[in-house]
C-alpha cells in the first residue's frame, strides 16, 4: 500500500497523522517511512503511540544533516517508542557522511549510498543516496521476517524488531553512532531457517517451540479441532522426515480434583523425530 501526504516541496504533519491512521484502518502491520522534519507534534507522536499500540511497526529514516538526533531531535525518528529509526551505510561499511546518527534514538544502519532506485522521469531509474533509501532495506528485511516467522515462532512485530537488531552486524565505524550495527539479512534469514522445520498453521492458537522442533496445542473435553501444519524447512537435504503425536491427558491446577476426571484437558504435542544428517544452506 502506497500512500502519499508530500507534495513535490513540502507536506503537513496532520496529513501524516491521517496516512498513518489510515493505515491502521487498513490493518497494515508495517510501515516504511522514507520521509521527516520539522518540529515536535503531540499528535503525531500520539498517533506513533496508538500505532505501536496496534502491534504496528513504525520504520523511519534517521535523516540526512549529519546531526546527532540524541541531542538536535529530528522527527519523526526522535518520538522513540518500539518504532525503528534508520541510519545510511556507504559500499565500504562506513557512515555515511550526510546521514544522520545518534546511539539512543538511532537503531541500525542499511546501505543507502547510491542505491539504484526507481525514478519519476525517461528513464526510470537513477541512483539516489540517503537515509530515504536505507529505509526500505530494514522494512523489506522485517516483512521477510514476519513472513516466514510471524504467529508461529514470533508472536509480534516487536519480537521482529528486537531480531533485527539482535542480528545486525558489528561494525567498528558504527560504533558509538547507532545502538547496533549494519542491517544483516543474511544472519536473519539463517536464523529463521534454523527454527523453520516445524509450522503449525491451524488452529492459530497452536504453540510453535523457539526451536522449531515442536508444536503444540490444549484441546478441552468434547473439543473437536482441525490441524494443519508444515514440516521441512529450506536447505534441507534428502530423506524421510516424520512427526510423532504424543495426546495426553493433564488436568489444569484450578480445578478440583473430584471433577478431573470428568473435564479431564488433553495435550497434542507433535515432534520432529528421525532427521536425516543436515545440509547446508543452499546458495
Amino acid at each position: 500500500m502506497a500512500l502519499k501526504f508530500l507534495g513535490p516541496d513540502v507536506g503537513y504533519t496532520s496529513r501524516a497523522v491521517l496516512a498513518i491512521n489510515y493505515a491502521l484502518s487498513m490493518g497494515v502491520k508495517i510501515s516504511s517511512n522514507s520521509w521527516g522534519g520539522g518540529s515536535y507534534s503531540s499528535a503525531l507522536n500520539a498517533a506513533l503511540q496508538a500505532a505501536e499500540a496496534a502491534g504496528h511497526l513504525f520504520i523511519a529514516a534517521a535523516g540526512n544533516d549529519g546531526l546527532n538526533v540524541d541531542s538536535t531531535p529530528m522527527y519523526p525518528c526522535a518520538y522513540g517508542g518500539q518504532q525503528l529509526c534508520v541510519a545510511a551505510t556507504d559500499s565500504n561499511d562506513q557512515m555515511a557522511s550526510f546521514s544522520n546518527w545518534g546511539p539512543s534514538k538511532v537503531h541500525i544502519a542499511a546501505p543507502g549510498s547510491s542505491i539504484l532506485s526507481t525514478h519519476l522521469g525517461a528513464d526510470g531509474y537513477r541512483f539516489l543516496s540517503g537515509t530515504s533509501m536505507a529505509t526500505p532495506f530494514v522494512s523489506g528485511a522485517v516483512a521477510l521476517a514476519w513472513g516466514w516467522l510471524g504467529g508461529h515462532l514470533l508472536s509480534d512485530l516487536s519480537e521482529v524488531r528486537q531480531l533485527v537488531l539482535d542480528l545486525a552486524k558489528p561494525i567498528s565505524s558504527l560504533q558509538g553512532k547507532v545502538a547496533t550495527g549494519r542491517l544483516d539479512i543474511d544472519a536473519m534469514i539463517r536464523n529463521a531457517t534454523a527454527r523453520g522445520w516445524i509450522r503449525l498453521l491451524q488452529p492459530p492458537g497452536g504453540m510453535v517451540a523457539e526451536s522449531g522442533m515442536t508444536a503444540s496445542l490444549i484441546l478441552h473435553a468434547g473439543q473437536q479441532v482441525r490441524t494443519e501444519m508444515m514440516i521441512g524447512r529450506h536447505g534441507a537435504s534428502v530423506g524421510t522426515y516424520n512427526a510423532a503425536i504424543n495426546i495426553t491427558s493433564t488436568c489444569p491446577p484450578s480445578m478440583p480434583a473430584d471433577t478431573c476426571g470428568k473435564h479431564p484437558v488433553a495435550h497434542v504435542q507433535w515432534q520432529v523425530v528421525g532427521l536425516p544428517a543436515m545440509a547446508g544452506l543452499l546458495s
